[in-house]
């Protein structure tokens, strides 16, 4: 069994799409589905199974973009549309990320809070020792004769 797999180029500029194809995949079973499929392309290109989608137009409309899920049949499928989905993380990354960002900040405001309070006390300590060395010289006052 033999796919032909295409990848489409959009040029938003002048509003057309040109259509290459990207791979040609043979040694497939009569059995096979999406998931096989992505699995050949992944270690034939190496690329990420995870990051692989692929597609059709429904009807002919050029519109009616729709993706096949993993458990779909290849059996009358002669070619398909590839799309890369780029890097993805997991949902356990984005958790740690979207409840330790929060926690972070705030810890960040607080320390930078604090050491602020404490630069505002140790400048005015300083200005506090220089006025008394100043008025306090050798013993005598000369701020309040």
């Amino acid at each position: 069994m033999s796919i032909t797999i295409n990848k489409e180029k959009e040029d938003k500029k002048k509003g057309t799409k040109e259509v290459t194809e990207y791979h040609k995949c043979t040694g497939l079973n009569k059995t096979a589905t999406i998931k096989d499929l992505k699995q050949k392309l992944a270690s034939e290109k190496r690329k990420n199974k995870h990051s692989i989608a692929f597609y059709y137009y429904e009807g002919g409309n050029t519109k009616d973009k729709k993706y096949y899920g993993d458990d779909v049949s290849l059996s009358g499928i002669t070619s398909v549309y590839f799309k890369d989905l780029g890097p993805q993380i997991g949902y356990r990354t984005v958790f740690i990320l979207e409840y330790l960002g929060p926690l972070g900040t705030f810890y960040l405001l607080d320390y930078l809070l604090i050491i602020d309070l404490l630069t505002f006390f140790t400048h005015l300590l300083i200005t506090s020792i220089c006025i008394i060395v100043l008025c306090h010289k050798n013993g005598s006052s000369r701020c309040g004769e």
